[in-house]
């Protein structure tokens, strides 16, 4: 992932139909990731699950940043360029699809996407 300008750039998984019901896993070009559960009944005041400043994090714009999630049942750990820099637990959306997000909080945010992939434990 390469914040091209902006703010934030991220995944969002286990997506419900509603695309209100997910979490978030965002990373930033100040350096910070936060990893939320947003919900229909509050789409507006997301549960922050997990966040933080890591050096992990290339910073600026224009960098690459290799991001992952792990989500096994109710456990998340998240990882940036190879380095795991957390972990959550929360069992309220165990299926859905997932995605890719720009967050633009501050700022007009472009974000680019290359060699995503995708693994299934069964």
């Amino acid at each position: 992932m390469t914040i091209n300008q902006g703010d934030c750039g991220g995944l969002a998984i286990r997506s419900q139909s509603n695309y209100s019901n997910l979490y978030l896993f965002q990373v930033c070009q100040d350096g910070t990731y936060d990893f939320y559960k947003y919900t229909l009944s509050s789409p507006s005041s997301p549960t922050r699950l997990i966040s933080g400043n890591s050096p992990a994090i290339n910073q600026g714009a224009g960098k690459l940043n290799l991001i992952a999630v792990v989500a096994n049942g109710s456990g998340f750990n998240l990882y940036i360029n190879s380095q795991k820099i957390g972990n959550a637990s929360d069992s309220t959306y165990s299926q859905g699809s997932i995605g890719l997000v720009a967050g633009a909080y501050n700022n007009a945010t472009t974000v680019t996407y290359q060699n995503a992939r995708i693994w299934t434990i069964r």
